[in-house]
């Protein structure tokens, strides 16, 4: 089957699972234990994103750093060879890329000819760097989008309550309105593993 990778979070991991049920393979990076485990028990395939620590491109210190160029390359390839091997080197056919520059240029690399790019973020970098005659005789399609119209939620609530396409709460701390500041320092910090933190907003 093509394969489907991710990188981000919760939104990636939605859209993998509906990857999963067009026939894809679909796999994520993580470098959070409890998130791969998550990942797994989806029947997604976990990806170590400690793996490759150095996967974080910037073209100003590619230049000026001899070391961090070492060490990103080292990183890349790593990260290159896994999706070879679990896209039968074929590349990937899908990437979901809601993290933006530290990735792109890997991500590119990583596609398939005829791969699709698609985000639905710009967490980081609102500017990303493109050779178009590459991503041209490679074929590479890139979809950028965001949300959905309100014309069609009514259609998008139906399908996520006969698919079961529905986020799964579980035991998850959910936070009360006014605790709203210690879930954006929890998040902050790392201190988060749900992919969809709550806050509770009481009726009176």
């Amino acid at each position: 089957p093509p394969l489907a990778f991710g990188w981000g979070g919760g939104v990636a991991v939605a859209e993998l699972e509906l990857a999963q049920r067009a026939g894809f393979r679909a796999a994520m990076a993580s470098g959070n234990p409890r998130r791969l485990a998550e990942i797994e028990a989806k029947g997604m395939i976990p990806v170590d994103r400690r793996l490759f620590p150095d996967l974080d491109h910037d073209a100003d210190r590619m230049a000026a750093d001899a070391g961090f160029r070492q060490r990103y390359r080292q990183s890349e390839r790593t990260f290159l060879k896994i999706v070879s091997e679990l896209s039968g080197r074929r590349g990937a056919a899908v990437v979901i890329d809601n993290i933006g520059r530290p990735v792109h240029r890997a991500t590119l690399r990583a596609l398939g000819r005829q791969g699709v790019l698609t985000t639905v973020g710009w967490k980081h970098g609102m500017r990303l760097e493109t050779v178009r005659a590459n991503e041209c005789i490679k074929r590479h399609i890139h979809v950028h989008t965001h949300a959905c119209c309100f014309h069609d939620i009514e259609d998008i609530l139906e399908f996520q309550e006969r698919s079961g396409w529905m986020l799964e709460v579980g035991d998850q701390r959910v936070y009360r309105f006014d605790e709203i500041p210690e879930l954006a320092r929890d998040y902050a910090t790392g201190q988060l593993d749900s992919y969809f933190p709550l806050f509770r907003v009481d009726e009176e």
